[in-house]
């Protein structure tokens, strides 16, 4: 089993909230292989710097161009076909700040530039023990 902690917008994780499923584009392919049915994962929310929710993948990574996710004026024709469905553990009330929890964390390299960790990546594989520390604050 492994750990993972997946990096959307913030309307996008309105989307995955409703539908219980996660996009990305094609260019994640290689990544996104690594994912399999059964991993365990979190959410981590762009520009709100937030993470939601304990997550197990309930599916192995699908195609469906069906467009259901906001694309960026940039890249209008984007649908983020690789698809993974997920089912919601458990989630607080509010997603909870990312910063206070980075000193704990031994999958954030650099705690003074931390925010880039997430910077271009759709997923970040990180050990059960940072999976547990995160949890444990959602509680």
């Amino acid at each position: 089993m492994n750990y993972w902690i997946f990096v959307t917008s913030p309307e996008n994780w309105k989307v995955t909230k409703e539908k219980n499923v996660l996009g990305y584009s094609e260019r994640y392919s290689n990544t996104l292989s690594r994912v399999h049915k059964g991993d365990k994962c979190l959410l981590y929310i762009t520009g709100e710097s937030a993470i939601d929710g304990k997550y197990v993948i309930d599916s192995e990574v699908y195609h469906d161009a069906t467009r259901i996710f906001h694309t960026p004026p940039t890249k209008p024709n984007e649908t983020y076909p690789l698809r993974l469905k997920l089912h919601r553990v458990t989630a607080p009330t509010e997603p909870i700040a990312f910063k206070p929890l980075v000193s704990k964390l031994s999958s954030i390299k650099n705690k003074q530039w931390w925010a880039r960790t997430f910077h271009g990546n759709a997923s970040l594989s990180i050990p059960e023990e940072d999976y547990k520390n995160i949890v444990s604050a959602l509680k």
